[in-house]
């Protein structure tokens, strides 16, 4: 497990050398529910945490049914509420589940918040999605947020909201250099727009102030002067 969570950027060797981190790990097959329950309450009560993790939920099923799994996680969900313990379960799902289960062990009405992770293959690669499904108390979005893990950490991105439905990864960059290209030819646009507006208000101002006839004035003035001084050198010659 430490060296899992050192591959995503999460050192947990020096929280379980300092007694902040412990581990409960047994067999779900090993022993019934009864017998889960108890070492589990017993290592609780002496451990004082304040979270409690349960990996994976899906595989309470092993220690005797369906039923012996929704007991077991009852009776940890209500020992933990007692003691003020938030409790993270993690339930692996496969194949075309309805969301109306997607806590897992009919336990929805006594989980607060889900957060739905996935896999969405999409042209060519595999993109991670997190979406907040439920979040009892709070304001919730339903949009999908992208994901990446990385050998320094886990680093959630933020969400496409342009065109498009959710896109993530590779899609999403070019979605995005389009939306660019566009802003730009928009923005080039309205310059060029800018400017004939501007030279409209010049062409107007000049029809009905006339500021440029002076300077024609002056140039036919120059014009006549040059023509003089020429006639006046040929009929001195």
């Amino acid at each position: 497990m430490l060296e899992y969570a050192r591959s995503a950027g999460l050192e947990l060797k020096m929280q379980s050398d300092s007694c902040r981190l412990s581990f409960l790990v047994h067999y779900p097959e090993a022993m019934g529910a009864e017998e889960h329950d108890v070492p589990a309450m017993e290592r609780i009560q002496a451990f004082s945490p304040a979270h409690v993790v349960v990996d994976a939920i899906s595989a309470c099923e092993r220690m005797g049914g369906k039923q012996a799994s929704y007991e077991y996680l009852m009776r940890l969900l209500n020992g933990c509420e007692e003691r003020g313990i938030t409790v993270f379960l993690i339930n692996q799902l496969s194949g075309a589940i309805g969301y109306v289960e997607i806590s897992g062990n009919e336990i929805s009405s006594m989980v607060d918040t889900v957060l739905v992770l996935h896999y969405q293959p999409c042209s060519g690669e595999t993109k991670r999605v997190l979406q907040v499904f439920k979040s009892r108390g709070s304001k919730d979005s339903s949009v999908k947020h992208p994901f990446v893990i990385t050998g320094a950490r886990i680093r959630l991105l933020d969400p496409y909201v342009g065109q498009g439905d959710g896109l993530t990864g590779t899609l999403r960059q070019r979605q995005e250099l389009k939306d660019r290209l566009k802003a730009q030819r928009l923005a080039f646009g309205i310059q060029l727009k800018e400017l004939e507006l501007e030279r409209l208000r010049l062409a107007q101002h000049v029809v009905h102030t006339g500021n440029f006839a002076p300077w024609s004035r002056r140039k036919s003035g120059i014009g006549c002067d040059a023509a003089r001084s020429r006639c006046s050198r040929h009929s001195d010659s």
